[in-house]
């Protein structure tokens, strides 16, 4: 992949099996947009394996450390949609895909779209973001790593979310890359004035 550009021409997202409807809509949209893409089985959880969240929460983190080893295995970044997203500017997204190859990365949010990619942190979504492949193994044993100390932990009054999780790594440990107008919207948002809904404004950081 060094010295290639790489093109915004393949996606994964996540469905779960109780959602028909939601894998539905994202192949049409997707299907529309003429892209490629692979739907990718969200992980269901029978029985609980971590104290500190309940079993929805668990099956999503684990399901979206499995979208990042992807970056890992196939050596190129990763498109990650969770089955709730709206595509709102598709050339703007193609555009940030090429335009942040020549900055240093390591997730690129795509909620937020302006001409420029910042730096930003404390970004609470995982609804749509790329992971640089050069990353993928250090974002990966950050996650897995903070998942084992909540899990010792056995409390929910610390992070226990996966965006949220996500989100604290943004400010020293992982540098993700954002910008202002909205490109991908969580439909349960939809019509917000922001992108990232009721849950806040991301900081911007210098690089």
């Amino acid at each position: 992949m060094d010295g290639l550009v790489w093109k915004l021409n393949h996606v994964f997202f996540l469905n779960r099996p109780d959602r028909p409807d939601r894998r539905k809509y994202m192949e049409d949209m997707l299907g529309k947009l003429g892209l490629m893409y692979t739907r990718v089985e969200a992980v269901t959880l029978e029985e609980p394996t971590f104290q500190f969240c309940n079993r929805r929460v668990r099956s999503n983190w684990i399901s979206h450390e499995s979208m990042i080893a992807k970056a890992i295995e196939l050596n190129r970044p990763v498109v990650i949609l969770e089955d709730d997203v709206i595509i709102h500017d598709f050339e703007k997204m193609k555009q940030h895909v090429r335009d942040v190859q020549q900055l240093e990365w390591d997730i690129l949010y795509f909620y937020w779209g302006r001409d420029c990619l910042p730096r930003v942190a404390g970004a609470r979504d995982s609804h749509a973001y790329m992971v640089n492949h050069k990353s993928a193994a250090r974002l990966l044993g950050l996650l897995q790593a903070r998942r084992a100390q909540l899990e010792q932990k056995g409390s929910k009054t610390v992070i226990s979310y996966f965006d949220q999780a996500l989100s604290k790594l943004t400010y020293e440990d992982i540098f993700a890359r954002g910008s202002t107008d909205i490109i991908c919207q969580n439909r349960a948002r939809f019509g917000s004035d922001t992108g990232w809904g009721h849950k806040g404004t991301p900081k911007l950081l210098e690089d």
